[in-house]
């Protein structure tokens, strides 16, 4: 409700005090909320105060609003639909893969200019080294230290491995 509308209501001749108060609180109330819409969406408050100041037809004010207010609406339309399409498909996996496979976020252990994951495809060349300790102390030589086990092994018989005791 309006400054002006307000007054119309307390004006009026058949208008009681009880009225009159009623009419405050609302007006007071939808203030309020006009005062925190406008918090949450400030840029829309100089579309709406160029409206309410408009001497023009209300055709043309709302034409001009949506001038104004469409290009600013599309451009958050777009950023919503691409965070939408693009986040909820985001998984630790996701974020993992991207750490990876980009050498300036993080490089493999033996070349900066290589990523992270070629840490990992060596194990296929190179294999993986064990150490086994056949006690619940693992700060003291291993029993058994293999080198080089392939990463997938497949039927390779044991005599292919590297052992030392």
């Amino acid at each position: 409700m309006t400054e002006t509308v307000k007054e119309n209501f307390e004006d009026a001749a058949s208008a009681t005090d009880l009225f009159k108060t009623a009419i405050q609180d609302l007006h007071a109330q939808g203030q309020r909320e006009f005062s925190s819409f406008f918090d949450k969406y400030t840029d829309l408050k100089e579309l709406y105060d160029n409206y309410a100041t408009s001497k023009k037809a209300e055709n043309e004010k709302m034409g001009d609003i949506l001038k104004d207010f469409m290009p600013s609406l599309k451009e958050r339309l777009k950023h919503l639909f691409i965070n939408q399409q693009s986040v909820p498909p985001l998984t630790l996996t996701d974020i993992l893969n991207e750490l990876l496979e980009k050498y300036e976020i993080m490089h493999s252990n033996e070349k900066d200019d290589q990523p992270a994951i070629e840490d990992f495809l060596k194990l296929e060349s190179d294999g993986v080294s064990a150490h086994y300790f056949f006690a619940d102390n693992t700060t003291s030589t291993p029993d058994i230290t293999l080198l080089g086990i392939a990463f997938n092994r497949g039927s390779l018989p044991k005599a292919n491995f590297r052992t030392t005791v």
